[in-house]
């Protein structure tokens, strides 16, 4: 018995190996790999997300609704990728390299800013070279080989199942299954995700959405990926960027708000100078990521030596006070877009340089306020001028010369630092007021004390002693206050050289926002607004009145120094003034909706505001002149 049975295992053995080498069973076997590979890639999304085990475990187990959802959009988006490219295991391979890829620069980002990488990132692929520098060597070693294996693995499995499967297939057939397959799962993804792209305009920035039995919150990115994982999140910020129109936006409306301040500014500019007859300079000095390092110290602290010794000193004699910044970590564009236009951010869900100024003529701005009382305009920035599409920004908005890193006389830097130092930029600006034969409105933004800050600066005299145990980040900032304590010194000598120009001349000071090392002083901050605070100050080289301006945001900037100069205002810029009587700090860490929608000034503001950048602009005209 046990002879004749034997006897049939070549049989058995013949017939299982045509099985396993049959067209049908490489379909089968293609099948389930393809919807395995598509079910773990969410497992690998929040693991690369959360780094943490338990972290991923809790989400699977729990968020059902946004597990199934995110599991459909992978697999689906997997599918796509193998009918682009037209073999399975190299597609499974691209795949998963451009999830490690998209997840490496998630990461990044959420280190340095404490923000997930978001769909509008993308506008910024052209400047992709210019930000690698910004990333540790060492880590984009690790993401190029991580790709490099998985593509390496999917390469050995395509050779090997080619070997094993010598399966010939009409051309034209498989070129129509795949375009049907691409319009298939196109198809699948418009119509999975439409809910969360196009029922959430209007329902403002934070809110339940009952289908996924979650909460959805575009005042906190960090928080709306974290609670929905990045599938979700990144859908989420997929809907239409525009400001929600106001419910009862009209040309009637618009002309009730701006002859109001028409009316205001007829009145009170009797009192004021006259911009043409006055010659007074106004400098915005925009320096990165400068802020006090004291509101810090209580996590990271650096003993009794202050690293900011002179503007400590500024702030005290002259009119000064907090710039509440948008912003943590990065995210400059944003804030000088307030600085420069007087709109605010807190309406908005977008990068307005890159989706509302660029090519938008109409949009007020303070040079262009200033060119027509003849201002010579200028921006600088010692760094790549494409940065943020400031090369195309910059004059859309009025500024009639831009000089980057490479139109600068002095391009010194510091030590081991890539950047122009703030001495360097600040010699500049000096020497474009001498050259100006106008009055002239010079706007420059820093790069010095940008990320990294490791390994900078040599006998650095700074010591941090980390109380939360974090010393990787303690030693980052050791270089950021030495960075910030050379900023000082530059400081100095441009307020000597400012008094000795004789030409009246203000300049606005702040610091656009923390640097990103400081996030764990969210969680331990002793005031809840300390980490959205920098220096805010307001020098002249003449006699002036001091002022305590307390903590404002940036879209008041341009009211603040013109009336430091006792110049006339526009209507606009009234209306600025009435509105930062109640809300000195309009970001949404200071003000909530609710406060916004109950407040009919703001409510007016807010039309304006979406009048110029999104709608009809009927206020257009006298109301910005």
């Amino acid at each position: 018995m046990l002879r004749k049975i034997s006897s049939l295992f070549p049989y058995v053995f013949y017939i299982l190996r045509s099985i396993l080498r049959s067209k049908i069973f490489f379909i089968i076997l293609s099948g389930i790999i393809i919807i395995l590979a598509g079910n773990l890639s969410l497992s690998y999304v929040l693991s690369l997300q959360f780094k943490d085990s338990q972290l991923v475990s809790t989400f699977l187990a729990e968020k059902h609704e946004l597990v199934e959802l995110s599991k459909t959009i992978l697999l689906v988006l997997l599918i796509i990728t193998i009918s682009i490219i037209g073999n399975w295991p190299i597609a499974i391979g691209v795949f998963y390299s451009l999830i490690t890829i998209i997840m490496f620069i998630n990461t990044q980002k959420m280190a340095s800013r404490h923000t997930p990488f978001l769909p509008e990132d993308l506008a910024m692929t052209s400047e992709a070279g210019s930000l690698s520098h910004f990333v540790n060597i060492s880590d984009i070693i690790m993401l190029l080989a991580s790709v490099f294996i998985i593509l390496l693995f999917s390469v050995i499995i395509n050779r090997f199942l080619k070997r094993k499967y010598k399966i010939k297939t009409n051309h034209f057939v498989m070129l129509g299954v795949r375009i049907f397959a691409i319009f298939i799962g196109i198809n699948i993804l418009m119509t999975q995700t439409s809910f969360l792209r196009n029922d959430l305009n209007g329902k403002g920035t934070f809110f339940f959405v009952e289908k996924l039995n979650t909460n959805v919150d575009f005042t906190s990115q960090a928080y709306n990926y974290e609670t929905n994982g990045f599938i979700v999140g990144t859908i989420t910020n997929l809907r239409e960027k525009k400001q929600p129109k106001p419910a009862n936006y009209s040309k009637k409306e618009v002309d009730k708000i701006t002859q109001k301040y028409i009316n205001i500014a007829k009145e009170q500019n009797d009192t004021k100078k006259d911009p043409k007859e006055e010659k007074v300079n106004i400098v915005y000095v925009m320096s990165e990521s400068f802020i006090d390092p004291s509101l810090g110290k209580h996590i990271y602290d650096y003993g009794k030596k202050d690293p900011i010794p002179y503007t400590h000193k500024l702030l005290k004699k002259h009119t000064s006070g907090w710039a509440a910044s948008s912003e943590y970590g990065g995210g400059t564009a944003n804030v000088e877009f307030e600085a420069l236009t007087g709109f605010s951010n807190f309406f908005l869900n977008t990068i307005p340089y890159s989706s509302l100024v660029s090519g938008n003529n109409t949009i007020p701005s303070l040079p262009r306020y200033l060119s027509q009382y003849g201002y010579s305009t200028i921006a600088l920035h010692p760094y790549k001028t494409t940065m943020y599409k400031r090369n195309s920004v910059y004059p859309t908005l009025g500024f009639k010369k831009f000089k980057g890193e490479d139109d600068f006389k002095y391009k010194d830097t510091l030590e081991k630092s890539p950047y122009i130092s703030d001495e360097s930029a600040l010699k500049q600006t000096i020497d474009e007021l001498k050259e100006s034969e106008k009055p002239a409105f010079i706007h420059l933004v820093t790069m010095q004390n940008h990320m990294p800050y490791e390994d900078i600066y040599e006998n650095n005299p700074f010591s941090v002693t980390a109380k939360n145990n974090n010393t990787e980040e303690a030693h980052k900032i050791e270089g950021y206050l030495r960075g910030i304590n050379y900023s000082d010194n530059a400081m100095k000598n441009f307020i000597a050289s400012l008094n000795k120009l004789n030409e009246k001349t203000i300049v606005v000071f702040w610091g656009d926002h923390w640097p990103g090392i400081y996030g764990d002083v969210f969680s331990n901050y002793q005031n809840e607004h300390d980490i959205r605070r920098t220096p805010l100050l307001v020098y002249s080289n003449f006699e002036n009145e001091k002022i305590k301006l307390g903590t404002q945001s940036l879209n008041y900037t341009q009211v603040t120094a013109l009336s430091q100069a006792n110049l006339k205002l526009s209507p606009f810029q009234y209306m600025l003034n009435d509105l930062r009587q109640s809300f000195p700090a309009l970001n949404k860490d200071f003000v909530t909706m609710d406060e916004a929608e109950k407040n009919q000034l703001l409510k007016d503001y807010e039309m304006i505001e979406y009048d110029i950048l999104s709608g009809e602009k009927f206020s257009k005209g006298k109301f910005f002149q």
